[in-house]
């Protein structure tokens, strides 16, 4: 029982470190895309593409990885 009590424990502590591991990427993600948006929003008044945030992310899996 001690040993199952134990494992739970363990594995509760790596979900809340894997989530919140997410939740930071997650939250540097965003506020690149939002940099990212408002610099070009102010140059050139159009915002950026689908294309510019795919880069953003594939950015962060490659270092995650």
């Amino acid at each position: 029982m001690i040993d199952e009590l134990k494992q739970w424990d363990y594995d509760r502590g790596y979900d809340k470190g894997y989530v919140k591991g997410q939740a930071d990427i997650l939250d540097k993600i965003r506020a690149e895309i939002e940099a990212l948006y408002n610099t070009k929003n102010y140059l050139d008044g159009r915002g950026i593409t689908v294309l510019d945030c795919l880069n953003i992310i594939d950015k962060y899996r490659e270092v995650s990885e």
